[in-house]
């Protein structure tokens, strides 16, 4: 029988590297955590680009890592429609 490792996509909103906030540090710890029995995939939203620096931490316990870039200028008008609708502006944020 063999030992394959279950697949995991793990999305965040951020980042989760470098360690600057409590949301990054509950991801990345929760991600390595879940690489020793697991294969991650890492998706994240962000207004930065990864950086090589991140990319190579992340890299020691994900398989791939992708980054969905989003604007200032999006963001603010999903929030502005969402409010309109009646719907929380987290709702908007993340659209």
């Amino acid at each position: 029988m063999t030992n394959k490792k279950k697949k995991i996509l793990f999305f965040t909103s951020r980042i989760p590297y470098p360690l600057e906030k409590g949301d990054k540090l509950r991801a990345y710890y929760q991600i390595k955590y879940l690489s020793n029995n697991c294969d991650i995939v890492l998706c994240c939203m962000s207004e930065e680009v990864l950086t090589e620096k991140a990319k190579e931490e992340l890299s020691r316990y994900v398989s791939n890592i992708h980054v969905y870039k989003t604007s200032k200028i999006s963001i603010i008008l999903n929030m502005l429609i969402a409010g309109i609708m009646g719907y929380p502006f987290q709702v908007g944020y993340f659209f």
